[in-house]
């Protein structure tokens, strides 16, 4: 039996074409390669601000970090781009009271005032010696593990940023609701040595003694009350402690608080962790909802 021979065009359509398919499937095999490069950095990128975020076990609850590749920042800036709404995450800020300290060593404390090369104070900030700054860095230097001002009956100021600067430029950390302390670990970019630190604050004072209340409770991830959770608040402007206990639903109530000073409430109970143990806040009038979530079922 003979068979017809193929033509010459035929022939070359039949190599175009499977051409065409052995390109198509290169660059597919590409564009998920790449896809795949992408997700990946996002997905790390994405992973070390929730972990900040959701790991809250913590003085205050910072927000970041944002990333600039610049070699320094100022709280007037910062300040500025959140007054003008350029940079939202910047509109809690009401000031631009700046402290900079260029050699953070281990567990260091540094007084608020001018201190040659290595603490210096711009935007304003008035110095106050009695009151310093303390900053815990690991032994490598890349890690900034706490920070605290201090002592409490002296502190007449609370931090509103962080500027961690090192390596390839700067991480910047937020605190939307003011904070005297953090003991989560803040970086500087790519966790390279941080070569300076810097505080922007404002001023806060206690200009009213009217009665305020704060409710809550504590809650495990199912909704369910959680009896007998010790819950404790610190005025942080006279230092004076509160300590409370669930009831069997897992309500709690602070009553006949001052308002307009900055508080920390904390929670602890000897069978559950929480997702957010600590938070430090200003009062402005009665706060209810103030709940505590379980880290279990």
């Amino acid at each position: 039996m003979k068979f017809p021979r193929e033509n010459s065009l035929s022939h070359t359509l039949r190599v175009m074409t499977f051409a065409l398919c052995i390109i198509a499937l290169v660059n597919i095999s590409f564009a998920q390669t790449r896809s795949g490069e992408i997700k990946t950095r996002d997905t790390g990128t994405s992973a070390q601000l929730d972990t900040k975020r959701i790991n809250t076990q913590s003085v205050a609850n910072a927000q970041g970090p944002w990333y600039y590749q610049t070699p320094a920042i100022t709280c007037k800036q910062l300040w500025d781009w959140g007054a003008w709404g350029w940079e939202t995450q910047y509109d809690h800020m009401s000031g631009e009271w700046e402290m900079r300290v260029n050699q953070p060593v281990p567990a260091s404390s540094f007084p608020i005032a001018n201190n040659g090369s290595i603490v210096e104070l711009d935007g304003g900030m008035p110095a106050k010696p009695e009151l310093s700054v303390t900053l815990n860095t690991s032994v490598a230097g890349n890690v900034l593990d706490s920070w605290a001002l201090g002592p409490l009956n002296q502190t007449d100021r609370a931090v509103s940023a962080i500027v961690i600067r090192g390596g390839n430029g700067l991480n910047v950390y937020t605190y939307p609701n003011l904070a005297i302390g953090d003991n989560e670990p803040l970086i500087a970019p790519g966790g390279a040595t941080i070569e300076n630190v810097v505080l922007c604050m404002e001023p806060f004072s206690v200009p009213s003694s009217a009665d305020a209340t704060i409710t809550g409770r504590a809650l495990t991830m199912t909704g369910a009350g959680i009896s007998g959770a010790r819950i404790q608040l610190i005025n942080l402007a006279t230092g004076q402690t509160r300590i409370v206990n669930t009831n069997p639903f897992g309500y709690y109530t602070f009553q006949q608080l001052d308002v307009a000073e900055l508080y920390q409430i904390s929670i602890s109970h000897k069978r559950h962790q929480f997702i957010e143990s600590h938070r430090t806040f200003t009062l402005d009038s009665d706060l209810t909802g103030l709940d505590f979530v379980s880290s279990s079922w």
